[in-house]
């Protein structure tokens, strides 16, 4: 299976809105997990560290690489970003990754 890929712009607005869409299913709390979408092969758009959804912009959205090296945003990015890129490194096929920490 092809993965389909976002262009950046594309990708931080997609993290932004799946991040509402989170909180509107009642699926997170807060700052409680963390987004990522593959821009490229060696890109990698994810969530701020300590940033709620509910304010969230596509600004706020840090460009990664594979390797976790901040290429892009004001933000320090999500501590979880070694869990981020150990997946996208394991399965290449994989577009986005989603880690909650459910109030569930």
């Amino acid at each position: 299976m092809e993965t389909q890929l976002f262009a950046k712009e594309s990708a931080c607005a997609a993290i932004v809105e799946t991040g509402h869409a989170l909180i509107e299913k009642k699926l997170v709390a807060g700052s409680w997990g963390n987004i990522s979408c593959r821009i490229d092969a060696q890109n990698i758009a994810i969530t701020p560290s300590g940033h709620g959804y509910e304010t969230l912009t596509p600004e706020d959205v840090v460009i990664i690489n594979r390797e976790g090296d901040v290429v892009e945003g004001k933000h320090i990015p999500s501590s979880e970003l070694k869990v981020h890129t150990a997946i996208y490194n394991a399965y290449p096929e994989a577009g986005a990754v989603i880690h909650t920490h459910s109030i569930y």
